[in-house]
Parts: C-alpha cells; structure tokens; sequence
C-alpha cells in the first residue's frame, strides 16, 4: 500500500502544471504567441524564432523557456535573448536582453545559458558579422545578464 501511496503522490506531483515541463507543442506554442507579440507590422517587422530550449533556470522547479529570436525588417535584422516564465498554465516573458550580432540557438546548463553569436570584426559591413563567439548569460531575478 505504501508503494502504491508513493507513486501516485510523485505522479500528481508531476502532473502539478506549475512544476511539469511543457511539452513540445506547448513550449511551441508559447514561443510563437509570445513572438506575436514583438512583430511590428506598422514597421513591417516580423518575429522570427532562433531556437529555443526549455529548462529550470533559476531552480525554482518550474522549466522555463530560453528563446533566442530575430526582429526582422526590411532591410535589417536584429537578434533577442529571452526567458519565458510558466506563469497560470501559460509563459509569459520575464527578460529579454539585445544581443549584438546574430545567434544560434541557445543551450542551457546548470542554470547558465550558453549561445553561439556572430558578431561584428572591424570592418565588417553591416550584413554580416564574421567573428564567432560564445557567449554565457545568467538568469537571477527576472534579469539577464552577460557574464
């Protein structure tokens, strides 16, 4: 009986909404509704998803969502870090940092998030960086901040 106690405690534990992962399709769909909510059609602007992967970023036993992103113009193009907290069955951002160049998507560990990013050698023309670089953020507070 014990057993039978304690496997159906850990599934509704696990079943609980605020500390299940999103599935696949969830983490999808929030991603696309959040970047809706960026796109700028008066400036025809779109947003256009980088990668994402979804994680306990602050340990807090709720996954977040790490999204890298671009905000795409007519003749521009500039790349977003964001986290998207779980918040009442649905994500919501908790911060979104400009990074320079453009990105690849983002990898997560032990609570720091890792990112390929191009950027800008001296003298390189606008549209394309040429200097690979990775760079580590960290997520504390609701605040992104480049190590």
């Amino acid at each position: 009986m014990m057993k039978f106690l304690t496997v159906f405690a850990l599934s509704l534990l696990l079943a609980s909404p605020a500390l299940a992962a999103p599935s696949g399709k969830d983490a999808e769909a929030a991603v696309a509704t959040y970047l809706v909510t960026k796109a700028d059609s008066a400036n025809r602007e779109q947003a256009v998803p980088v990668g994402y992967v979804v994680a306990d970023l602050d340990s807090d036993g709720a996954e977040e969502i790490v999204l890298t992103w671009s905000t795409m113009g007519a003749s521009y193009a500039h790349d977003n870090l964001s986290v998207l907290k779980g918040t009442s069955g649905a994500f919501a951002e908790a911060a979104t940092l400009s990074v320079n160049g453009t990105t690849e998507k983002p990898e997560v560990s032990n609570g720091t998030i890792t990112v390929e990013q191009m950027t800008f050698a001296k003298g390189d023309p606008l549209c394309c960086p040429s200097m690979k670089k990775t760079v580590t953020y960290t997520f504390s507070g609701n605040a992104l901040t480049e190590k």
